[in-house]
């Protein structure tokens, strides 16, 4: 998102091939992060 709003369109990324429990966290953690990103005011 950071990137798209910055007009930076070639983004790849990497992940992980396995999955463990601390992950169930990171989503609802990055789902609120995310969300706090799109109404951030930028001046």
């Amino acid at each position: 998102m950071a990137f798209h709003r910055f007009g930076i369109k070639n983004v790849t990324c990497a992940h992980a091939d396995y999955y463990e429990l601390r992950d169930i966290f990171a989503v609802f953690r990055e789902l609120a992060a995310c969300c706090y990103y799109l109404i951030r005011n930028y001046n």
